[in-house]
């Protein structure tokens, strides 16, 4: 039977992608790859790949650094928005880094700048569904 999925992927040239794409099935039997996932099994990298993007993925550790590439933070602003969006407050994040409130609030005000945001909800609605992110 086919599913919404399956006639998505037939609609979509996946050769003509510019980036690889590998298809496994339920037992990680790879079922396809395109030129550009081909050729990175061929050099070795994707394994490399595939362990940096999990270990990044994996939990709050790599995040901050995902959200310095993304958004353009600074280490000590991604760190903020990592713990904002694990639930700190401003003051117990400060109290947890050591650093004063006003410290916290000028981050804070970066953070909202290089985000295009203006309000925490805005900025967590914004972490929580940049596909980038997930």
């Amino acid at each position: 039977m086919e599913t919404g999925s399956d006639r998505f992927l037939a609609s979509i040239d996946l050769e003509s992608l510019a980036f690889g794409v590998l298809i496994v099935d339920e037992q990680g039997a790879l079922l396809f790859a395109n030129g550009i996932a081909e050729t990175l099994l061929r050099d070795g990298r994707l394994a490399e790949l595939i362990r940096s993007g999990a270990a990044a993925r994996r939990g709050p550790d790599g995040r901050p650094e995902r959200l310095r590439r993304v958004y353009g933070l600074t280490m000590a602003e991604a760190k903020l928005l990592s713990a904002l969006m694990d639930g700190s407050t401003l003051q117990g994040y400060a109290g947890d880094a050591g650093i004063s409130l006003a410290t916290v609030k000028t981050q804070l005000a970066q953070i909202f700048a290089k985000t295009d945001c203006h309000r925490q909800s805005d900025l967590m609605r914004e972490v929580y569904t940049n596909s980038v992110l997930r």
